[in-house]
């Protein structure tokens, strides 16, 4: 299993209700690819942590970095987890400080 934080910055077309409508859907699909995490936007700058098995977190951010909503997407960090962070999210959006406290948090 592995955790991946990745920040981007939005397209301008793509609004913060297009982001809750993919946090809504992202949810449901990531509980059938066992994949959790926490997702936060502030202003047009998205910064996301995913965890779950690396097979299926790879081709998750593949897929976020060809995504048109998405531009200038940079992996922050990766690395292996023996345990989640995020059991109980499919996926949460939460405040920037809260996405950046916890990825820092939990790499001790």
């Amino acid at each position: 299993m592995i955790r991946l934080v990745y920040s981007s910055n939005l397209s301008a077309h793509t609004t913060a209700a297009d982001i809750d409508e993919i946090v809504e859907r992202s949810a449901m699909r990531n509980a059938d690819l066992s994949i959790t995490g926490m997702l936060a936007m502030e202003g047009g700058r998205i910064c996301q942590i995913l965890e779950g098995p690396e097979d299926a977190i790879l081709y998750l951010f593949a897929r976020i970095e060809t995504d048109e909503r998405h531009h200038g997407v940079v992996e922050i960090g990766r690395q292996p987890i023996e345990r989640r962070a995020f059991e109980r999210w499919g996926m949460i959006r939460r405040p920037m400080m809260d996405v950046v406290m916890i990825a820092f948090a939990n790499e001790h």
